[in-house]
Order: C-alpha cells, then sequence, then structure tokens
C-alpha cells in the first residue's frame, strides 16, 4: 500500500471517529432534553429548548459525517482541476447560457478564479451561487468530464511543503471534513478541506513553485513533493 493509501484509510478512520463521538454527544443531548421537559418549573426556563438545539446540531453533524463516509466509500465523483465542467448559468433568476469550462490556473484559463474555486467538489446536480462583477449568479452542474491533473495539486493531493528554513510540512487536501490530524509512515499529515484559505492557493500548483501562505504571518514555502 502506497504513502497516500496508507494517509487515505487513516482519513477515513478519523472520519469515523468523529462520527462515533458526534453520535454520543447526540445521544447525550436528546437524553438531557427530554429529561428537561420533566425538570420545567416556569415557562421562562429555557433548559429544554437550549438542550434541543444542541440535540439538533449534534444530529446534524451526525447525518453530515455519515454522508462523507458514504461518498468516499462509494467514490463519488466531484468536480477537480484538470476536468471539463458543463455548466448552466442562472441571473436573476432567468437562464442566460450552458457553457463548458476547464478547471485550470493557466494564463488562457476561460473560467475566474473564483468560479473555478467553487466549482471545485461539486457533483453533477449541484447548485452553487456565486458573486461575479457585483452580480449574483446560480450554476447547475450539468456534467462532469474527467480530466488529468497529474503533476498538479488537486482535491486529493497530498502536498509536502518546505518552509524558508528547511522545515517540512505535509498536507492532504479533502472534499470534505478538514480540520485532523493523521499519522503515516511516522509522518504527521494534517487534513484540510477544499474551501481552507491554504487549500486554495495550492490547487492547481505545481512541485517545484514557491507560494505564500498566511500561516503564522505569511510565510514563503516551496513544494517539494505531490503524491
Amino acid at each position: 500500500m502506497s504513502k497516500k493509501e496508507i494517509i487515505h484509510e487513516a482519513y477515513i478512520e478519523a472520519l469515523k471517529g468523529k462520527l462515533e463521538k458526534a453520535q454520543a454527544s447526540y445521544e447525550i443531548a436528546k437524553r438531557d432534553t427530554i429529561e428537561a421537559e420533566g425538570r420545567m418549573v416556569t415557562r421562562y426556563d429555557s433548559t429544554k429548548t437550549e438542550t434541543a438545539w444542541l440535540a439538533d446540531g449534534y444530529l446534524k453533524e451526525v447525518k453530515e459525517l455519515q454522508q462523507c463516509i458514504v461518498n468516499i466509500q462509494e467514490g463519488k465523483q466531484f468536480a477537480n482541476i484538470s476536468d471539463q465542467v458543463s455548466i448552466e448559468i442562472i441571473a436573476g433568476a432567468e437562464y442566460e447560457r450552458t457553457v463548458k469550462y476547464e478547471l485550470s490556473r493557466t494564463e488562457n484559463s476561460a473560467v475566474s478564479e473564483n468560479l473555478m474555486l467553487n466549482i471545485i467538489g461539486s457533483a453533477v446536480g449541484d447548485v452553487i451561487l456565486v458573486e461575479e462583477n457585483k452580480r449574483h449568479f446560480e450554476y447547475h452542474i450539468k456534467d462532469i468530464q474527467k480530466g488529468n491533473p497529474q503533476g498538479k495539486i488537486s482535491v486529493g493531493s497530498v502536498v509536502a511543503l518546505l518552509d524558508e528554513y528547511g522545515d517540512r510540512e505535509e498536507y492532504y487536501i479533502v472534499n470534505y471534513v478538514g480540520g485532523m490530524e493523521i499519522t503515516a509512515e511516522d509522518s504527521d499529515v494534517f487534513c484540510i478541506s477544499k474551501q481552507t484559505p491554504i487549500a486554495r492557493v495550492l490547487l492547481g500548483k505545481e512541485k517545484g513553485e514557491e507560494v505564500v501562505l498566511s500561516v503564522n504571518g505569511e510565510e514563503k514555502f516551496l513544494i517539494e513533493d505531490i503524491l
């Protein structure tokens, strides 16, 4: 099993662990809501309402994590760097046109940087709401034709960065829940979602490029490797 496969499996296990905690927290909050019903003294007692809100929040997290795990295990297709994506453009509730974009950061790219970063990670049938040039647009994803992101950082890439002092950091760019650190082959890898500022800077970049990231203030990093 390659290092990238090990990281991928460790990420799924981390999601399952997060799901177990969310399920346990939901059961506790649900029990507290039921108990609050029996001990309310006055109509001004907000305990039941507050515990119900808490339970609803945990239930939402449980459902989202369950869906994430299903999507990963079933290999749900989503738009990524180098893919050709057909979208319907709706502006002011009126259909404008259907266009096809290649998701890239080349100088002659027809898709704007903002729109590209919003499309990445979306699936066929999704609706994206984006503001561009002071206008609000609704984009319907109609079709995704997979490209070849070889050599470019994309969702699913493991990226090794070197800072100006030679210290090494590894990031796994995921399409779903980030904010988790996992260990693979004796190295720590931080999972970051595609929406994070770091991921949005890295997507589409290549090995050997320098990037500026706002980690602890602005720092320069060299992209040492991409898995």
